[in-house]
């Protein structure tokens, strides 16, 4: 049961809706410079249990399924649960830095994006609902953009083992 949140995501078929975060460099990026391929989107942070807990799952699957027409991309949002190891982020630099220490634990060919500051990825309404939404009812989400037509498949995971 997913609740409200789930009428809120982008229901299969619909197409994907652009976005700009920015790369670990600091430079934007949108979902449409990634048009033609086909996309796996992430949203989490290191201090969330459900992504934490799978970083090794989703290397694996980057691993077993990169190619020239798939990206894999993991948009960093706001701390789940700051605290005294990592804090909430100050900072777009801050948040960056997060960002870029969890990369070293991915990957190469997972590419990590960072909502801004003010969380406008997050804070855009139905996106909040996307990633908090199914987060708070412990299911992992990643959305699947096909290349041709920019149509969404929606996957929830629990582990990627």
């Amino acid at each position: 049961e997913m609740g409200p949140f789930i009428n809120v995501a982008p229901r299969v078929g619909e197409c994907a809706k652009d976005f700009t975060a920015l790369g670990l460099d600091g430079k934007p990026i949108k979902l449409s410079d990634f048009k033609g391929k086909r996309i796996i989107l992430e949203t989490g942070s290191v201090t969330c249990p459900m992504f934490g807990d799978n970083i090794e799952g989703m290397n694996r699957v980057v691993k077993k399924f990169t190619d020239d027409n798939t990206v894999f991309l993991m948009l960093y949002v706001r701390e789940a649960h700051p605290g005294g190891k990592l804090p909430a982020h100050q900072s777009q630099v801050d948040k960056i830095s997060a960002a870029k220490s969890t990369a070293e634990l991915s990957h190469p060919n997972r590419i990590f994006l960072v909502d801004d500051i003010a969380g406008a990825f997050i804070n855009s309404g139905e996106n909040f609902q996307i990633h908090y939404g199914l987060s708070m009812k412990k299911a992992g989400l990643a959305f699947v953009v096909t290349g041709m037509t920019g149509r969404c498949l929606r996957v929830f995971w629990k582990q990627t083992t």
